[in-house]
């Protein structure tokens, strides 16, 4: 269900143009998802997939 950061900010022209928001916004919301790793030592930065497109739903209105 996660991706990397780079993965998740390749994206962002994509998923910007076909939910028709500008990227700007949807890089803001990329950027509030990241996942840093627990205690800043376990585990790796990421992105959910799912609180992402549910963050991407709450930003315009869904």
């Amino acid at each position: 269900p996660d991706i990397s950061v780079r993965g998740a900010e390749i994206q962002i022209r994509r998923v910007a143009a076909s939910r028709g928001m500008s990227e700007d916004a949807v890089r803001k919301i990329v950027e509030a998802s990241v996942e840093r790793p627990w205690l800043g030592l376990f585990g790796t930065y990421k992105v959910n997939v799912l609180k992402l497109n549910v963050a991407l739903d709450e930003a315009q209105g869904r």
